[in-house]
Parts: C-alpha cells; sequence; structure tokens
C-alpha cells in the first residue's frame, strides 16, 4: 500500500501555491486538511518547520489531508531534513492520514532514493494541452465561442502550457470577464504571468549563488534549446565561469529544461529574464555571444557528418 504521493514537474505543477497564504502551516476548509508551502523557507529552515507540522498531525483524531508544497527532494537531501519527512510519512500511513508532496524542478529519475524506499507513488506533471487548456477555461466559465481562442492564445503565452501560469492567466481573464482575444493580445504580455516571471527572477536572486545566476540569465535569451557543448561555451565566454559544466548541472531542473536527449532551455518562467536584469549592451554581447556559439556548432555538426560520410 503507498503512504503517500508525489507529483514532480520541471517547471511548476497543476496546483499552483499563489492562492495560499504565506503561513508555514495552514488548516485547510474546515480544519479538515494541511498545507505547508516550503518554498519560502531557506534551507536551515525546512527541518524546524516539518518538526512544528510533526508534533500538530500527532495529535488530530480524525483522517486528514496533508500537502507538503515544494519539497526538495532531489538525490543528496540532507539527512536532518530526511529524518523528519520520514516521521511525518510513517506518522501518516499509521493513522491513515492522505500525504501529498509536490516538488518543482525534479524529474523523477532524480529523486532521493529513500523516497522510493518510503513507498511515495511518483507522478509526472507534464505541460497541458490545447484541449486540456480549453477544458480549464470552459471550467472558470469563459464562454463557448471563446473557448478555442483563448486555449491557443494561452498556450502560447504560457510557453507551451506550463500549469502554473495556464491557472493564472485564467484566472486573470476570467477576473476581466473573458475578452475576446485580438491580434494585439499576443503582443502584451499578461500582468499575470509578469508578476510570476518577476517572483521566480526573484527567488532565484535569493537562492542562486551569481555565477549559476548569470548562466541562467544567459540562456534564457536563446530562442531554441541548446546542446550542453554550447551552453559550456556561453557559460565560458560570456558568464566567465571556471567550470560551467558544474553551473549547469546545480540549475538544471528547477531553472532549466532538458529538452530531448542532449537539448537544454530555460523555464518558461525564465524566458527573457535577462532583459529585465541586464544593461542593452550586456544583452547585445550575450545576442552576439549565442550567435557565435550556435555557429560553431553547426558548423561542428557539419564537419562531422562530413568525415562520417553521413
Amino acid at each position: 500500500m503507498r503512504t503517500g504521493e508525489l507529483y514532480c514537474r520541471s517547471t511548476g505543477l497543476r496546483r499552483p501555491r499563489e492562492n495560499h497564504p504565506r503561513q508555514p502551516c495552514v488548516p485547510g476548509a474546515g480544519g479538515s486538511d494541511f498545507w505547508l508551502d516550503l518554498s519560502s523557507l531557506d534551507r536551515s529552515s525546512l527541518s524546524a518547520a516539518l518538526e512544528r507540522l510533526l508534533v500538530q498531525i500527532r495529535g488530530l483524531a480524525t483522517r486528514q489531508v496533508i500537502v507538503l508544497d515544494d519539497v526538495p527532494v532531489a538525490n543528496g537531501m540532507e539527512q536532518g531534513f530526511w529524518t523528519r519527512l520520514s516521521a511525518i510519512i510513517g506518522e501518516c500511513s499509521a493513522r491513515g492520514h492522505a500525504l501529498l508532496l509536490t516538488a518543482k524542478g525534479v524529474q523523477p529519475d532524480v529523486v532521493d532514493p529513500r523516497m522510493r524506499t518510503a513507498e511515495i507513488a511518483f507522478h509526472a506533471v507534464p505541460d497541458l494541452s490545447r484541449e486540456e487548456i480549453a477544458e480549464f477555461v470552459a471550467s472558470l466559465g469563459c464562454p463557448e465561442p471563446l473557448r478555442s481562442g483563448w486555449a491557443t492564445t494561452i498556450l502560447a503565452q504560457t510557453g507551451g502550457g506550463h500549469p502554473k501560469l495556464v491557472h493564472l492567466r485564467g484566472l486573470e481573464l476570467r477576473d476581466e470577464g473573458w475578452p475576446p482575444p485580438t491580434a494585439a493580445t499576443l503582443a502584451t504580455p499578461p500582468r499575470s504571468i509578469e508578476e510570476a516571471k518577476r517572483y521566480a527572477r526573484q527567488e532565484a536572486s535569493r537562492t542562486l549563488p551569481d555565477t549559476d545566476r548569470e548562466l541562467l540569465y544567459a540562456l534564457s535569451l536563446a530562442l531554441a534549446p541548446l546542446d550542453r557543448e554550447a551552453v559550456l561555451a556561453i557559460g565560458y565566454e560570456l558568464a566567465n565561469l571556471a567550470a560551467p559544466g558544474d553551473a549547469l548541472d546545480r540549475i538544471a531542473g528547477r531553472w532549466i529544461e532538458l529538452q530531448g536527449s542532449d537539448g537544454y532551455r530555460v523555464t518558461a518562467l525564465w524566458t527573457g529574464q535577462a532583459a529585465v536584469a541586464w544593461p542593452q549592451a550586456k544583452i547585445e554581447q550575450a545576442h552576439g555571444c549565442l550567435f557565435d556559439t550556435c555557429d560553431r556548432t553547426i558548423e561542428l555538426d557539419t564537419t562531422h557528418h562530413i568525415k562520417s560520410g553521413t
């Protein structure tokens, strides 16, 4: 029998946390559920937060639904954090509570193996399709004649169906009364998406070292996925990183998505973020570096095919 479920996504999750107050532990509707947001806590506070939650759920007399949001479940989870998390998993299993964990920036294949031994069911959360977006806006009251147009528009505005951005954009349009989409709609960034991007940028500024953040900004200007060799060249030449591969491995997942077998691109929340943080001169330098790097990569690939006879 499974003791809980873990929903993993490289860029976010279907259920956005923005609708919840940012408190350490929040009783849900009617006092029957508990939701704990770990994203707003620094690493040194995580174990203490779980300890407080453990004390609370030990005193619950009836079956509850307990949600832990943005759990850092990647390989190398700190032992103190794992000790308390495993105690919560065991408590929920013994008392029959439903436990739901969400993780951002962690693919299921790199989740700490201790999570698997705890009999947690894993679920990857993909981007939403156009049909799913149409169904979602319909649930928010979008008139039937406008559903197809808004589903297509939202798909483009959210980087291909990023669940969190789709949700935020849908709520924004509902509050606006579902105006018909126009040709100018795509040219105007939605306020809800810009606010989500600003929060992501602030979170990266708070949690990432300068070296990793410089690489992230540089890659945010790329219009197509880059292979690892190209990313390393950009990190070395533009961000002045001595070991760009180490920086890439640290930010891959939560901030950068793997595309195909060997392609990297920033998440939808980070597209074009350098334009906000960097001066124009540096942006132009980055564009030149990206062009030169991609040009060299194509040239090397062509030479390889010629030599190999393919």
